[in-house]
């Protein structure tokens, strides 16, 4: 049930610092070996931040 409360969290973007809290991890590393592997969009989003640095259409930080 843990494992798959995780995944519901992951899959509706909350961040990895709530949900190792609310797991109780002392660490985020415990955080993200245990649940590291249901982030498979990671690699996308950096991608396409990459692309929209290169374009000139970075979002500029407030």
């Amino acid at each position: 049930m843990r494992h798959t409360h995780v995944a519901w969290l992951i899959s509706e973007g909350i961040p990895l610092a709530a949900i190792q809290r609310r797991m109780g991890h002392k660490s985020i590393t415990t955080t993200i070996d245990r649940y590291g592997h249901l982030l498979p969009y990671v690699d996308q989003d950096l991608i396409d931040a990459i692309d929209r640095a290169l374009t000139g259409s970075l979002r500029a930080v407030a």
